[in-house]
């Protein structure tokens, strides 16, 4: 209850400041069901805290470092990338985990036929006498490194599908919601999703900001949390088709859970707040 007046106040402050939001947020392109459900959460989350914002689409498709460079011209208001050390240093992330840590919440695609090799993994050590396939600038990638699991990286990422299929490397551990979409667009290859293991790591999307805008950052900030405090978050994140999909399909439940350490990640990390990250063995909110 102390925290609901909090944030409250936090909201009415927003409501009543004389630097409040010209009524416009410029955001990134919206092109893939991942952007609109992040673009969707970002609407939520600033009907919380500001009246009649109107969200202006930025014209192009940016790579995440003209993004960056966008947000320091004051071109683009906010957009939404994985945590990083050189963005979080960079620019001014708001550390509320988009996706609740989905993630960091890994299910492997593997060769079709393998499946009994991970049939009996319950553990990291015996996870370590398999090789994964990264891409070699995937923010992930150092974090199995460090965890001691082997891993097979390529430049580019579209190579790793043909890779696996080849058999050069045992599994690609994707996001939760990624597997099967993915695969659908692969027909053609010999793979499959590897039905028993869930990795998890902490891992994140934020949104971030111009470190000059604090307003901007106060009121998504503040937004997301009163979202997620009356329950709005979960319900348009685990009820949009793409999340509960992938949740149905990944039955995580009854996985095996092998959890690593992200050893790359900044202090501040809210890792310690527990309703900003999703529970695979909680129940889901009702639709």
């Amino acid at each position: 209850m102390k925290y609901r007046w909090l944030l409250l106040f936090v909201f009415l402050t927003l409501c009543h400041s004389a630097l409040a939001l010209n009524g416009k947020v410029i955001t990134p392109a919206v092109d893939t069901p991942k952007d609109a459900l992040i673009n969707d959460l970002l609407q939520l989350a600033l009907s919380k805290t500001t009246a009649c914002t109107l969200f202006t689409v930025y014209p192009e498709r940016l790579s995440t470092g003209r993004m960056t460079e966008q947000i320091i011209n004051g071109k683009l208001d906010v957009f939404w990338a994985g945590m990083s050390p050189s963005l979080e240093e960079t620019l001014l992330p708001i550390r509320i985990p988009i996706f609740k840590g989905l993630i960091g919440h890994r299910i492997f695609v593997i060769k079709a036929g393998d499946e009994k090799k991970f049939s009996d993994i319950t553990t990291l050590q015996q996870l370590k006498q398999l090789t994964a396939g990264q891409g070699q600038f995937w923010g992930d990638t150092a974090i199995l490194e460090n965890a001691g699991l082997p891993v097979t990286k390529a430049v580019k990422g579209d190579n790793l599908w043909s890779m696996l299929d080849e058999k050069r490397f045992d599994y690609l551990a994707l996001a939760i919601h990624e597997p099967w979409t993915e695969l659908q667009r692969r027909s053609n290859l010999s793979l499959a999703v590897e039905p028993n293991i869930l990795l998890i790591y902490p891992f994140a999307m934020y949104f971030y900001v111009n470190p000059k805008n604090t307003l901007l950052y106060e009121q998504i900030k503040t937004g997301m949390n009163l979202a997620i405090e009356d329950g709005s978050y979960d319900d348009l994140l685990f009820n949009s088709p793409m999340i509960k999909e992938a949740l149905a399909l990944a039955n995580v439940s009854t996985r095996s859970i092998i959890r690593i350490e992200n050893k790359t990640i900044h202090p501040n990390t809210p890792i310690h707040i527990k309703h900003y990250w999703f529970d695979p063995l909680a129940p889901l909110p009702s639709p």
